[in-house]
């Protein structure tokens, strides 16, 4: 089973975290069942915005990458730390380890910023999905970071 890990950074957005836990879960019933996702923060209890508490299966300082096939970070509100928590050392160090290790990293709108700020997206190209207003079709796009567009690295 290849495990998913939700790094969850104080201020985290329950909105964005629950489009990784919800598509991971379901795959678990009604996919082919291969993945599972598990939580992580700084300190075992995190806040969400709005100060939801929510207990993490484990701490930065527990996790082994080698464990965890991919990254997940959702984004988060500057009212409620998530910058103070996201570009601390130990969580910008944990997402190095897993660009390291050649892993996935995906993330929703400011969990983006702690990926940057980690210095992993130096010279790098992005892909990103974008929606054609005047069509119902999706185009994937290559640019560089800064290029208007939802993205992940």
């Amino acid at each position: 089973m290849k495990k998913v890990l939700l790094l969850l950074s104080e201020g985290f957005e329950i909105y964005e975290a629950s489009a990784f836990i919800d598509v991971i879960g379901w795959n678990l019933i009604d996919g082919d069942g291969s993945t599972q996702l598990f939580t992580c923060g700084l300190t075992k209890e995190v806040k969400s915005t709005f100060a939801q508490k929510m207990i993490v299966d484990y701490t930065i300082d527990e996790i082994n990458v080698d464990e965890f096939a991919a990254l997940a970070i959702p984004g988060g509100f500057e009212e409620y730390k998530f910058y103070e928590s996201a570009f601390t050392e130990p969580f910008l160090d944990l997402i190095k380890a897993f660009h390291l290790k050649n892993k996935p990293i995906a993330s929703i709108c400011t969990g983006a910023m702690p990926i940057a700020r980690s210095g992993i997206l130096k010279g790098k190209k992005r892909h990103y999905l974008q929606q054609d207003a005047r069509s119902s079709e999706n185009v994937v796009r290559n640019g560089r970071p800064g290029n208007s567009g939802t993205g992940c690295c």
